[in-house]
């Protein structure tokens, strides 16, 4: 009876657990219609009568108007790829990430765009149409799209085919300077710098040392800190000198006695 007992009590909490996770699941999502597109990283959605308008979480695609070059081409590809995947998708859904807020500055939804199960996002980056920008937290899927992302520049697609989104680091080793140039969201691969004398302590940048784990979406200047190593000769002189100075201070003291 007692086993039992403990069996039910069992399955019920694992019920109520399974249950409890569904409904988390599904609170995060909410199935949606297609309104209009705007771009390639915005488009207007429709959830229980009301149109919104959703900012794609986690990317950015290039603006359909350049500023300086008029229209970008990568720009309208983006544009025209994602409308015609939310205008023919027979269910769409958006997720919304916990380690996100639900509403951007300018009041959009911010969601990752579900298209008949395939994540929109990452589609946009496997084309080289869209990086990954806008990055506020440890959002669900970052990992999964970095690992896009580097497949797409390493085959230079899209927009990873024009230098628009690389980056110059200089490293700095006293009046030495190495170039490297660097797709935005690229990591650094670290290296030792070396001087004669000296033993290497790290690269520094704007008074810090350097985390090579940080993803570069600038121009960055790092410089080599060293320390110099003492020397044989050194531990020598300093050795005598120490000698010197107690024998010195034997000889004071008797002076001082006498």
């Amino acid at each position: 009876m007692k086993i039992l007992f403990k069996k039910t009590i069992f399955f019920l909490l694992c019920f109520t657990f399974f249950i409890t996770y569904v409904n988390a699941e599904e609170y995060n999502i909410d199935s949606v219609k297609f309104k209009k597109c705007v771009d390639g990283d915005t488009a207007v959605f429709t959830l229980n009568n009301e149109d919104i308008k959703v900012r794609f979480l986690a990317i950015d695609t290039p603006e359909t108007v350049h500023p300086n070059q008029g229209k970008d081409p990568i720009g309208l590809l983006a544009s025209e790829y994602t409308c015609n995947k939310i205008n023919n998708a027979k269910n769409i859904k958006l997720e919304y990430d916990e380690a996100s807020s639900k509403y951007d500055k300018y009041k959009r939804v911010l969601a990752w765009i579900w298209i008949d199960n395939h994540l929109l996002q990452e589609e946009l980056i496997n084309l080289g149409y869209a990086k990954l920008a806008y990055l506020y937290g440890d959002y669900k899927y970052l990992d999964r799209l970095f690992k896009s992302e580097d497949i797409s520049k390493e085959k230079k697609l899209g927009m990873w085919s024009t230098k628009d989104f690389v980056y110059k680091v200089e490293f700095h080793i006293d009046d030495k300077i190495i170039t490297k140039e660097v797709f935005e969201n690229d990591k650094l691969k670290y290296f030792e710098a070396h001087k004669k004398g000296y033993q290497f302590i790290g690269w520094n940048y704007n008074n810090k040392n350097f985390d090579f784990n940080t993803r570069i979406n600038d121009d960055i200047i790092l410089k080599a800190e060293f320390k110099k190593n003492i020397t044989n000769s050194e531990i020598i002189l300093f050795v005598l000198l120490l000698l010197a100075y107690f024998i010195n201070k034997k000889v004071i003291k008797k002076k001082l006695k006498k």
